[in-house]
């Protein structure tokens, strides 16, 4: 059984902490994921270039802001 590493934001967008969060998942590779509770994996790809072509998933939970 191989083991996932978590990273979960409250809204992945161009800041501190998540990139902190991108340059560790980046380290780990594909047996890490990134949890956005904010926006959609599809919106935030889109408008984050960082996120395109990394070896770990972006999962976005569609909860509004707030």
């Amino acid at each position: 059984m191989s083991e996932t590493i978590i990273h979960i934001v409250q809204r992945l967008a161009p800041g501190g902490l998540e990139v902190l969060a991108i340059e560790l998942a980046r380290g780990i590779g594909a047996a890490s994921k990134i949890l956005s509770l904010e926006g959609t994996s599809e919106a935030l790809t889109k408008n984050w270039q960082r996120l395109k072509n990394q070896p770990f998933d972006v999962v976005g939970f569609g909860k509004s802001a707030g």
